[in-house]
């Protein structure tokens, strides 16, 4: 087929696209006409295969794929005005990232200051959010917000420099420091690459221990999404407990969910996984109850539980320690508040009584 032949078909290509508002193809023919037609050397070498009474048709078509073209970036542009603060809800996340992804690799994303803005955040809350089943999307958005971009700035040798696309769209940094302090594993290694990519400041020693597995040597590679809801750990022969803790909780805090680590588990280490909930989640709530005796005939709380709220407090979550009056707890948690309980069904009341904005909100 000779370059005439070529644009028509591709030209075809892209105007049914349009027509069936086929946004996938329509990307894909973008791209197309950026490959073949993007840069004066290619419309040349096309030219230059073509005899001289063919050359003026080969221009008119050249003119009216762009033209297709451009029609298509207004449409790709409404789509992702539409559709990108709903993005994290969305079912096929994989067609916008497309479609993001070919508007800001040929400078054509049109929005607004606060609209990008807006867009950045929404991704960045969703690094914060992915879960393993997202991994595919997880990485499409990583690269389209690390996308190095010409800055408009040049080095000592003159040299453009180049940065990635998020930092000089995401105005301050205060809503990626709220993310950091709330994610963990994957999301949080994620963020953190992000941010240090973007801002000179470094990130406190501290913080970066939530790069480190609690468990097994190295760092953590799981997907920990920052979830809407607070962990409960209880010994499961005491299951009146977990109903009280359940309702008294719902009552106090309605906009939480509560979750335990009881049901199916994948077939790797079960710890590890109750250890992703605890990091997950808001903040935990673990009873310390009467659960068994040592031999001088001291109480002991359930050694499981006991267990979990280390795994807390080692990576600095959030705990609130609900402690049957007469349980014996290890010395070094003395020092700690704690809620005390004679009877089970007091449990509610004391819940109650108690202000644990802290434990959720953002700010602390």
């Amino acid at each position: 087929m000779t370059p005439s032949d070529l644009i028509i078909r591709d030209i075809a290509d892209i105007e049914n696209a349009i027509c069936d508002s086929n946004l996938g193809k329509i990307t894909k023919c973008i791209n197309n006409y950026f490959r073949l037609y993007g840069n004066e050397e290619s419309i040349i070498a096309c030219i230059n295969a073509l005899a001289e009474d063919g050359r003026r048709d080969f221009y008119l078509s050249l003119e009216e794929y762009e033209r297709a073209v451009n029609e298509s970036f207004v449409i790709l542009n409404s789509y992702v005005a539409l559709h990108f603060r709903d993005f994290i809800d969305m079912p096929d996340k994989k067609l916008l990232t497309r479609v993001v992804r070919t508007l800001i690799d040929h400078d054509r994303l049109e929005m607004s200051s606060p609209d990008v803005q807006d867009f950045c955040e929404v991704f960045l809350k969703y690094l914060s959010l992915a879960s393993k089943k997202d991994k595919d999307v997880f990485e499409r958005v990583v690269d389209i917000v690390t996308i190095e971009k010409e800055s408009g700035l040049f080095d000592d040798s003159g040299n453009p420099k180049k940065e990635i696309w998020i930092k000089t769209n995401i105005g301050d940094f205060d809503y990626l420091h709220q993310l950091l302090r709330t994610t963990y594993g994957r999301n949080y290694r994620s963020l953190r690459d992000i941010f240090m990519r973007i801002n000179s400041i470094e990130l406190p020693d501290d913080v970066d221990s939530k790069l480190f597995c609690s468990i097994h040597d190295g760092e953590c590679n799981e997907f920990i999404p920052a979830g809407n809801f607070f962990f409960i750990a209880f010994p499961f022969v005491n299951e009146d407990i977990e109903g009280k803790i359940r309702e008294a909780f719902k009552l106090k805090i309605p906009e939480l969910e509560s979750v335990i680590a009881k049901g199916d588990f994948e077939s790797k280490t079960i710890l590890c996984q109750v250890c992703r909930l605890i990091m997950s989640s808001k903040f935990g709530v673990y009873i310390l109850n009467k659960c068994m005796t040592d031999d001088q005939n001291r109480h002991l709380p359930n050694p499981n539980v006991t267990l979990e709220l280390g795994l807390a407090m080692g990576n600095r979550k959030k705990m609130i320690m609900i402690v049957e009056r007469g349980t014996q707890i290890i010395a070094d948690l003395a020092g700690y508040i704690r809620i005390e309980y004679d009877n089970a069904d007091n449990i509610p009341a004391l819940i109650n009584s108690h202000t644990f904005t802290s434990f959720y909100t953002e700010e602390d």
